[in-house]
């Protein structure tokens, strides 16, 4: 949610102002019942499809590396 509000203050007081200002509009949002949702990106790749595919593949093989040893010099 962005809220955007103009107000003028006194040097160094405009943090105080600022987050008092975000308290009531919370506390009326909750009063009146209003709830939003968290920030979340959730991305479903169905099973099958070819990016799935690649996916598990991928993480197979991560699972599968071995060090490799280092040439003598």
């Amino acid at each position: 949610m962005i809220v955007r509000a103009k107000f003028i203050a006194k040097p160094g007081e405009q943090f105080i102002i600022r987050r008092e200002a975000y308290q009531r509009l919370k506390q009326a949002f909750d009063e009146a019942g209003i709830h939003f949702a968290h920030r979340q990106v959730t991305v479903f790749v169905p099973p099958g499809t070819p990016s799935a595919s690649a996916a598990a593949a991928g993480a197979a093989a991560a699972a599968e590396v071995q060090p490799q040893p280092e040439p003598a010099a």
